[in-house]
């Protein structure tokens, strides 16, 4: 018998480790399931939707973790939908909700294949940016050093993604892509980010506007007759959530994170990463810079040359 039970033990222990055969029953919470994008090689030209579903209907907002940078986006009935802009490559999709005392999560891992379907020219850089919305749009600005280094040339190329971000009040992410015309010369680079205020507009407008707006709806409150005032109350409301969300502390600056990628999907393939938080007040501030080889070119040649 005792031989009985030491195998009984085995036994036990091999329900821990495989799972799945001595699984119990998983805890109440939520269920989240991610559709699309699916796991694999994905051939895109520029976006890619995430579709993910939560069983939860009370759950209003996820944590999303794409390729190690994290935002919050909303659930909206039990649905995420999300416009993504990957990087050539392996990219990462981590989705986690809370229901109540669980977390739930949901994950894929897919490669973004280039040339993509299409059989279009390769673009021998690409630069993602990503930034925490919060209802203020950015922009990407690729430079090169010109002139021995004394001023910054734009490069031609084009851009793709949320032009100005999701400005949603709901704390959502933006993104945006450019990809450089070939071909490109050595040297070095420079990447910034173009915010309201570098190009001419000023964000304490928005502050004058909403103390305006607040002052209009209390005056004709004030006078409104019973029948006026709902649509007057919540105008005063609006006012005032524009007001809360200008006077946070992180409001005037921005988490801003860019991958480059020279030679995607090649063996002469190059990466910089860079994470900064920014100032949204004067000049284009500076997120990184880079280096381009005479050396990285003539290998990436060499490459092509022999395939």
């Amino acid at each position: 018998m005792a031989w009985t039970g030491r195998l009984v033990r085995v036994g036990a222990l091999i329900g821990v480790v495989t799972g799945r055969a001595y699984a119990q029953e998983p805890p109440a919470g939520a269920v989240v399931r991610i559709e699309s994008p699916a796991a694999g090689i994905v051939d895109a030209s520029e976006t890619v939707r995430l579709r993910a579903t939560v069983s939860d209907a009370t759950v209003s907002t996820a944590q999303l973790d794409f390729n190690g940078v994290a935002y919050e986006v909303p659930v909206d009935r039990g649905v995420v939908e999300e416009e993504l802009v990957p990087i050539p490559g392996n990219n990462r999709v981590v989705l986690a909700v809370r229901s109540g005392a669980v977390t739930a999560r949901a994950s894929t891992t897919f490669f973004l294949r280039v040339p993509n379907h299409l059989h279009l020219p390769v673009p021998p850089m690409h630069v993602v940016m990503s930034w925490d919305s919060g209802g203020s749009g950015l922009e990407l600005a690729v430079s090169r050093l010109c002139r021995g280094g004394s001023e910054e040339c734009e490069l031609a190329g084009r851009f793709y993604g949320s032009w100005r971000g999701l400005t949603r009040a709901d704390g959502a992410f933006g993104m945006q892509c450019f990809t450089a015309s070939a071909p490109i010369a050595a040297g070095r680079y420079r990447v910034r980010v173009v915010t309201p205020a570098s190009q001419g507009s000023d964000e304490s407008d928005a502050w004058d506007r909403s103390i305006a707006t607040l002052d209009e709806a209390e005056r004709d409150l004030a006078a409104a007759p019973p029948g006026d005032r709902a649509g007057l109350l919540d105008r005063r409301r609006r006012a005032i959530a524009d007001l809360d969300r200008w006077a946070q502390p992180t409001t005037l600056q921005t988490r801003v994170h860019v991958d480059v990628v020279l030679f995607a999907n090649t063996p002469r393939e190059r990466r910089w990463r860079f994470d900064r938080v920014v100032q949204r007040l004067g000049r284009s501030p500076l997120v990184g810079g880079f280096e381009i080889t005479e050396a990285m070119l003539r290998a990436a040649d060499e490459a092509e040359d022999g395939r």
